[in-house]
């Protein structure tokens, strides 16, 4: 992930963590979170960015998690007032898929 649009996470009332595996913070405005209380989880190696990000440094709790790479090749995450539509691409002889 890249970028995180103005307004992206307006309303989500239930927001309590947000991961984000990203080396470094994506470009974010001081509105694309609307809950700064909830916990962020970002890689350990770039949790001191995050920390020091003008906006993710808002997030009252940022705490470390390690990751392993993936590949986000193909993903397409459009938000809008109410919800977020999440698209990937699957793999051959998958059932199911977990959106952490």
């Amino acid at each position: 992930m890249k970028t995180i649009d103005e307004y992206a996470f307006q309303g989500c009332t239930k927001l309590y963590d947000v991961y984000c595996y990203a080396a470094e913070p994506p470009t974010t405005s001081e509105s694309s979170f609307e809950n700064y209380n909830a916990f962020l989880h970002v890689p350990c190696e770039s949790q001191r960015l995050y920390l020091l990000d003008i906006n993710f440094g808002n997030f009252k709790y940022i705490e470390c998690v390690s990751s392993d790479e993936v590949s986000t090749d193909g993903v397409v995450v459009t938000p809008s007032t109410n919800d977020v539509t999440i698209i990937w691409p699957t793999e051959t002889g998958v059932d199911t898929y977990t959106i952490v």
